[in-house]
């Protein structure tokens, strides 16, 4: 392989993964017919519909979930909040990163902010306010279950 530079890499001990979002076609038509000749495999990959993304975010949540539980913390998240992130992210063209970037963007930074400013709440609930994801505390909240 002859990178951009002159380069010269030998490949005979290697396994190259290549990525991409287009179509077969348009990748072969865009890899000089020598390397496309020596690649091995080819797997292509279904895009994921709203079913596996919604799986993914839930997945994600209830692994924040019970790692809070380990520390001594109930989060709970209410339903509008998975909507809305999966509104905000859930976009099957793109997969998963953009569902995970807005779980992070939406929920994440305010949870860890949450819970940098109440040292030990007990409980926290994920709601939807004004338009945007909020958490109260056990403590905001008088106390609930």
């Amino acid at each position: 392989l002859d990178s951009a530079g002159g380069h010269r890499a030998a490949l005979e001990h290697t396994a190259l993964v290549l990525a991409s979002h287009e179509a077969d076609a348009v990748v072969r038509g865009a890899l000089p017919a020598e390397l496309w000749q020596q690649l091995d495999a080819v797997a292509e990959f279904s895009a994921l519909d709203e079913l596996h993304l919604r799986e993914i975010l839930e997945r994600r949540l209830r692994g924040w979930t019970e790692d809070l539980a380990q520390q001594g913390v109930e989060l709970h998240v209410d339903q509008a909040v998975t909507e809305h992130l999966m509104a905000a992210g859930g976009d099957p063209a793109h997969g998963a990163r953009t569902l995970l970037r807005a779980v992070d963007r939406f929920f994440l930074r305010g949870l860890r902010e949450v819970l940098r400013e109440d040292a030990a709440p007990r409980q926290l609930l994920a709601v939807m306010r004004h338009g945007e994801i909020g958490f109260l505390s056990d403590e905001a909240l008088g106390g609930w279950t």
